[in-house]
């Protein structure tokens, strides 16, 4: 339970930073499902947060298979690739 409260504790002073990235941000689940998305998230994908908090995570970016070939936007020229 104090794990709980001091998990909701640092996403509140993460997701008050995040908003004024000019990036979009998702923090997703083990089970992947979609916990938090910040402002610029909502914007680039049309989505509001009430939509995509607790959605899969495949709704941003499809499994394989799908009908992007299971690409992320990044691989599709859709986004800068993390890391590169």
């Amino acid at each position: 339970m104090l794990s709980e409260l001091l998990l909701g504790r640092r996403m509140e002073q993460f997701s008050f930073a995040l908003e004024f990235l000019g990036e979009a941000v998702t923090f997703v689940s083990n089970d992947g499902r979609i916990r938090y998305a910040n402002t610029a998230c909502e914007s680039l994908y049309g989505y509001s947060r009430s939509e995509l908090e607790g959605r899969s995570i495949d709704i941003l970016v499809p499994p394989e298979g799908a009908s992007n070939g299971g690409m992320r936007p990044d691989e599709r020229g859709e986004g800068d690739a993390i890391g590169t």
